[in-house]
């Protein structure tokens, strides 16, 4: 699209490999799940899929961006067992979404292989 090489998307991509690149992926302690503010995700430096999807869409909220997540269930998994952060692009007008799942040591827009998901579902935030 037009916008590919736009300031948008680069502002985007910065966003997240500042998040990817200052946050390791940590376990939830004693497997409980919990969800911990993104400003403690930050003086942390760790946190899981749900506190680096907060994070993530913290940071893009607070400039214009619109988001969602997705939640995955795995095809090895009776629950959903992760999260990941969906951009709108343009900002103003989205025309697509990418995805940024900073679990993991993939480049903006990566997505998980479709043979292991079972299910997805997503929810705006606003």
């Amino acid at each position: 699209p037009e916008w590919a090489g736009t300031a948008p998307l680069r502002r985007a991509r910065v966003m997240f490999r500042f998040v990817r690149n200052e946050v390791r992926y940590l376990h939830d302690i004693w497997s409980v799940d919990t969800y911990q503010h993104p400003l403690r995700t930050l003086e942390m430096h760790g946190g899981d899929c749900d506190d680096v999807s907060i994070l993530i869409a913290s940071l893009l909220l607070s400039v214009g961006y619109p988001v969602k997540f997705r939640v995955i269930r795995s095809t090895d998994s009776d629950d959903w067992n992760h999260i990941l952060v969906l951009v709108g692009l343009p900002p103003t007008r989205p025309g697509k979404w990418m995805s940024l799942d900073a679990s993991v040591k993939h480049d903006a827009g990566w997505y998980p292989p479709k043979h292991i998901i079972a299910a997805t579902r997503d929810f705006e935030v606003r």
